[in-house]
């Protein structure tokens, strides 16, 4: 199962935000400091979804290759 890792700056913490998921379902869930805030089952293309931490929006993309995060509005590169 695929996993991709940022470490995103909010609130002067670091916060490390993980999403594993099925290149063949596309099927995974999304972590944030260990904790799974979301989970979806089998799909066409992986979802887009919208959360937060600490107060400040944050969205996960799906891209061609894996997902993008974008915290407040900017990209946040992966480790």
């Amino acid at each position: 199962m695929p996993k991709r890792k940022w470490s995103a700056l909010v609130g002067g913490r670091s916060h490390e935000v993980q999403v594993h998921w099925s290149r063949w379902t596309n099927s995974g869930h999304l972590a944030v400091d260990g904790s799974v805030v979301e989970a979806w089952g089998p799909s066409l293309f992986g979802p887009t979804k919208h959360f937060q931490i600490e107060g400040q929006p944050a969205i996960l993309q799906p891209t061609f290759t894996g997902f993008d995060l974008f915290v407040g509005g900017k990209k946040v590169r992966r480790r």
